[in-house]
């Protein structure tokens, strides 16, 4: 594996630890740029007097003077744009409180190989959505967002179940459920694969969003993302693409529930395509983030992408009501979509110049 162009910090004040992380980094990963630093307190020289702009920081949490928290803090102020990894012996105890600690990644402490080429992977799922300048700074300044450890990660990945059941009645009710909303198998396994990804995020947010938040969620997203498939076949749209649309919608209820566990978390309520990121982390394909955001920000659409985007403003819009009627009705196409899109935009632009 070779990530990307990635200029690399590390802080340790254990020389021997620094030697070979720097080394697993070339090794496994391909980084050709790694500065190591065994005292904490050049870590702000660094940053602001350094012409190299480091993508990823890894530091140990125990040091003497400052400790990793008290570091990462500094990182996170100087250079948000980073990503920090914080890297100790006792993870369980700081994941406990991940909350408080500003970091995106955890890495144990001693690493093995295979922990160093999951922090490849996570970096290069990172680096397949584009972020603005501002963006990437929001994303740096945020609050930590639980990520997949390597076994979960690999889990999602293939497809294994996980072992966390409180959102089994949901899989097999929606299961139940779709044999008589004629979706197709593809959408089946995409219903199953998220069912199985917000089971492995559960665990993590159950405190601050609740399994019956997600359940509700879930069930929301689904609908929408049910009767999109069906409008798109009932228009002649191909089953792959209507699919797509399906895979779309579906997903985005990842974004929602992140945003979710932000908000009871920091009070703060984030752009839901802000946290993007994550989605990708947790088994979306990059190819569906990318083609979502696209629908989403372009202005210039296909007769699919109509669909689609009608679907997505829906999810948090109070004014879904004729969205929903076109959708079910049977005489109703794209074309009556695109008309009353058109004119719902016409309409707001008048508010927008009365107010």
């Amino acid at each position: 594996m070779k990530i990307k162009s990635t200029n690399v910090l590390i802080l340790d004040d254990d020389k021997l630890i620094l030697r070979a992380l720097s080394k697993s980094l070339s090794r496994a990963l391909g980084v050709d740029n790694v500065v190591t630093l065994n005292d904490a307190t050049l870590v702000d020289h660094y940053l602001t007097s350094s012409e190299i702009e480091f993508n990823l920081f890894i530091t140990d949490f125990q040091m003497p003077v400052l400790n990793g928290l008290e570091v990462l803090q500094i990182v996170q102020q100087h250079s948000p744009k980073t990503t920090r990894v914080l890297m100790s012996g006792d993870l369980e105890n700081l994941q406990t409180n991940s909350k408080q600690i500003p970091a995106n990644i955890f890495l144990p402490k001693p690493f093995s190989i295979d922990d160093i080429k999951h922090l490849g992977s996570l970096l290069e799922e990172i680096a397949t959505v584009h972020f603005q300048e501002e963006e990437l700074i929001q994303l740096g300044l945020m609050p930590y967002v639980p990520i997949p450890d390597e076994k979960t990660h690999s889990d999602i990945r293939v497809g294994a179940p996980t072992e966390n059941h409180q959102l089994d009645r949901l899989n097999q009710a929606v299961c139940a459920s779709a044999e008589s909303s004629m979706l197709s198998n593809k959408c089946l396994e995409v219903t199953h694969n998220l069912i199985q990804i917000l089971e492995a995020i559960t665990d993590q947010l159950i405190d601050t969003v609740g399994i019956n938040k997600i359940k509700e969620a879930f069930q929301h997203y689904y609908e929408w993302a049910a009767r999109s498939y069906k409008f798109a076949i009932r228009n002649t749209v191909k089953q792959q693409e209507a699919e797509i649309i399906f895979q779309i919608i579906l997903s985005y209820v990842l974004n929602h529930v992140f945003r979710e566990y932000l908000r009871e978390l920091s009070m703060k309520t984030y752009e839901m395509q802000l946290l993007d990121r994550f989605a990708v982390i947790w088994g979306v394909e990059s190819f569906i983030v990318e083609r979502r955001r696209n629908i989403l920000n372009s202005s210039n659409l296909s007769e699919n992408d109509f669909i689609t985007r009608a679907a997505l403003n829906c999810l948090d819009n109070s004014k879904s009501q004729n969205i929903l009627d076109i959708f079910e009705s049977d005489t109703s196409d794209i074309h009556s979509l695109t008309m009353y899109l058109d004119g719902s935009k016409r309409e707001d632009i008048i508010k927008e110049g009365i107010l």
